[in-house]
């Protein structure tokens, strides 16, 4: 007989993150932690790097209070990605051990059966606010409606498009455009330019299509295709294509527009973070963050379980000074 008890928040929550979400594009470029609180507070430096002159041997350093040091903060609060799903109690009044398998596992294995599809929902929201989080305003599964915007936040003007016409613009043009983005994007991050690896573009599927035929960089792609066999990415990962200094990759979110294209700076730490944090009930209070919670209660009249699949994450950017897309545009 199916035993309840298997039925506590710990035990479904410990069930469902033994299999961690997918990994995705945007989610490479994105540090993740976990907080026990359900917001995070950005601290924003307001002065540039500081040189320090040496200080005598055997004596205490300068005191930093006055070395322009000041800073800003705000804080962004978690939201909450979860639907239930609804578990009849045919599906699991026949579970027991067989084999060397518990009980235990087999309700697992029906639990993520039952919630695998709302599982990739969340996952696929994760990544849409991660999309937002790179163009400094995440918006609601409408497309327009603005959550966050982090640019108001950080009290920093939000740049123009840069608007392109792969098709007709020469190799200076694209030359051009680009050296300006990533010195846009290297002036916006500051003291951390030097810590960044690179500036990947990321392009909607008619912009990278556009791009990859326009005349300077076609003859270019195609050597590049032609070495594609020594460089297979890991679980499918795109490798990216490298030009006019700067990397350049598709991108297959739902999220981003046909035409548009973004500028992510690559390897910065602490740039992109992700944080999770707790559930709303009162069993987590002040713990840790998970990626995932689930918990159930009876259906009505008993005829099996309601379980609420739960994330609670923080996606956000502490220097979207340095954030910048662009589009491509039909000339006549």
């Amino acid at each position: 007989m199916f035993n309840k008890d298997f039925l506590t928040l710990q035990n479904l929550t410990a069930s469902v993150n033994k299999t961690p979400f997918l990994e995705t594009t945007l989610s490479r470029f994105f540090q993740v932690g976990r907080i026990a609180t359900t917001t995070a507070m950005v601290e924003r430096g307001a002065s540039g790097l500081q040189l320090i002159d040496p200080s005598p041997r055997y004596q205490p350093a300068p005191d930093a209070t006055d070395a322009g040091l000041a800073r800003t903060q705000y804080t962004i609060s978690s939201v909450k990605l979860g639907r239930t799903v609804t578990i009849s109690g045919e599906k699991i009044q026949n579970i027991r051990a067989f084999g060397t398998e518990d009980a235990l596992e087999t309700f697992e294995g029906v639990l993520n059966q039952e919630t695998g599809s709302v599982r990739n929902w969340i996952a696929h929201t994760h990544e849409n606010l991660r999309w937002g989080t790179v163009k400094g305003k995440q918006y609601a599964a409408n497309g327009t409606t603005v959550l966050t915007n982090f640019f108001t936040l950080a009290g920093v003007t939000e740049p123009d498009e840069v608007e392109i016409d792969f098709v007709n613009a020469s190799r200076a043009d694209l030359q051009n455009a680009f050296a300006d983005m990533g010195d846009y994007v290297r002036t916006g991050l500051g003291v951390n330019a030097d810590a960044a690896q690179n500036v990947a573009y990321l392009y909607g599927k008619n912009a990278w299509r556009k791009f990859r035929n326009a005349d300077p960089v076609a003859a270019l792609y195609d050597r590049y295709q032609d070495g594609a066999v020594n460089r297979a990415g890991v679980g499918g990962q795109r490798i990216p294509f490298e030009i006019f200094g700067a990397v350049h990759m598709p991108y297959f979110g739902a999220s981003i527009g046909d035409d548009e294209f973004r500028a992510v700076p690559v390897g910065v730490p602490g740039l992109f973070r992700t944080e999770f944090t707790p559930l709303d009930n009162p069993e987590t209070a002040n713990t840790l963050g998970l990626p995932l919670y689930a918990s159930a209660d009876n259906a009505l009249l008993n005829k099996g379980y309601i379980v609420e699949l739960a994330s609670l994450p923080i996606h956000y950017v502490t220097q979207p000074e340095c954030l910048i897309g662009g589009r491509h545009v039909d000339t006549p």
